[in-house]
């Protein structure tokens, strides 16, 4: 048996309230991703998570507490910005600090990122790096990235105001129907076969678009993650034995 890693995305947690919170802890109660050495977190987890901001580990504590277990037993953790978690370096950094967790076994990553698994080459991204054409959508996250708003993220804005913007951001989600949905397939299908086309990668793995999908390109897979909380699904990475799993 070959190394196991699972990974999700896309939970878009609201609240500790929010059934999406219930299906991360129930994701990380899975046999399968207990038995994992690696846990991949490929962005918009939560809804609304930005800045070092301390409270998060009060108003998720269970999430927190099994991340602190699983890093402290020797496992180990990517977690990838989305578009709604981000600039949450510092945050983990305090964190790994606190918890006396070496900072060799987390993984940040602002960027996407490729990784050689039982012999198969896995390129990780969460799914907007890959969607092209959408400009002011670039822009806006370049500037929400830069030093800059990362300042005025961890310094001058409040949780309390952040939370109050996250409410405000929920409130506007989008919502597909099916017709919608095979859409948004068709795009990021075509996006993959792009990028595939012009990379050595044998699985490109995302999520943003928040529609299950399986596809082939030519010998090589692209997985997107979905919307859990609909999908009800996660990945297994074992090297060509990759799949689509139940939570349950």
């Amino acid at each position: 048996m070959g190394m196991k890693c699972a990974a999700i995305s896309d939970i878009h947690i609201k609240n500790p309230e929010d059934e999406g919170y219930s299906l991360l802890l129930s994701f990380l109660s899975q046999k399968e991703v207990k038995e994992s050495s690696t846990w991949y977190f490929l962005g918009d987890i939560f809804d609304m998570m930005v800045g070092n901001h301390q409270e998060y580990l009060k108003v998720y504590p269970q999430f927190f507490a099994l991340l602190g277990e699983f890093l402290s037993q020797g496992g180990s953790v990517h977690y990838l910005e989305g578009n709604h978690d981000f600039q949450l370096r510092a945050f983990f950094n305090d964190f790994l600090e606190a918890k006396k967790i070496p900072s060799s076994n987390f993984h940040y990553h602002s960027e996407a990122f490729e990784q050689n698994l039982e012999g198969s080459t896995f390129y990780f991204c969460h799914g907007d790096d890959i969607q092209t054409g959408n400009f002011g959508y670039i822009f806006l996250k370049n500037f929400l990235r830069n030093p800059i708003s990362g300042f005025i993220i961890n310094k001058l804005l409040s949780f309390s105001f952040l939370q109050k913007l996250g409410k405000l951001i929920s409130g506007n989600s989008r919502k597909y129907s099916q017709v919608d949905q095979e859409i948004v397939k068709k795009k990021f299908r075509k996006f993959a076969r792009q990028f595939l086309q012009n990379h050595p990668s044998d699985f490109l793995i995302c999520g943003h678009s928040h529609v299950l999908d399986d596809y082939w390109v030519e010998g090589r897979r692209y997985i997107n993650l979905g919307f859990p909380p609909i999908s009800k699904k996660y990945l297994l990475i074992e090297g060509a034995n990759t799949q689509l799993m139940p939570l349950t």
